[in-house]
């Protein structure tokens, strides 16, 4: 029995080791990207006053107005027309990565973005922030 509990830790750790592994490399991978310098900074979502902050190292947060914190949400990069992200998972969770559609505005005020779903369809809703 001893040796059952034994082999069973060992199984999950190695299942832990290889996921972090794995989702380690996608982030370092994420933070070495191209990033659009035009979507750099906060943008308000007016459907549900939440806070998108898009940082130059790489690194997303989302939030709440009223929230008094940052929560860190996930990593990013983009490339002329998609911004690709990257929800880092750690222990039992597996990182998941997304890909949306975006355009600014002539101005860059108004930033529009539309998630690619499975197989390349792009979500018929339209996202709108507006720069804070």
């Amino acid at each position: 029995m001893k040796i059952i509990i034994k082999l069973f830790i060992l199984g999950i750790s190695t299942i832990l080791f290889s996921c972090n592994k794995e989702s380690n490399e996608l982030k370092d991978f994420y933070l070495n990207q191209d990033r659009n310098s035009d979507l750099i900074g906060e943008f308000l979502n007016l459907n549900d006053s939440t806070i998108w902050e898009f940082r130059n190292n790489g690194e997303h947060y989302g939030f709440k107005l009223e929230d008094e914190h940052k929560s860190f949400q996930s990593y990013w990069y983009s490339d002329s027309s998609v911004i690709y992200e990257l929800n880092y998972g750690s222990g039992l969770y597996k990182s998941e990565e997304y890909q949306s559609l975006y355009w600014l505005s002539p101005e860059k005020y108004t930033l529009f973005i539309q998630a690619i779903l499975s197989e390349g369809v792009v979500d018929k809703d339209t996202t709108t922030l507006i720069r804070k």
